[in-house]
């Protein structure tokens, strides 16, 4: 399976890897319910402050 592995460095960076797909098959990691809006049909400003690397600046 492709993965995208996050680099340790200062600026949102990654590469992709091969992870073995018995390593990674069944494990489920489920979005925070603060993330998630009242309604259910949107997300939450926290939401957008936690993923701000990946949408960059405003």
């Amino acid at each position: 399976m492709v993965a995208l592995q996050r680099q340790a460095v200062p600026t949102y960076q990654i590469e992709t890897v091969l992870v073995p797909l018995e390593e990674v098959m069944l494990i489920e990691k489920k979005l925070s319910v603060l993330f998630i809006n009242e309604t259910n049909n949107g997300v939450t400003p926290a939401f957008i402050q936690w993923c701000k690397p990946l949408i960059g600046s405003d």
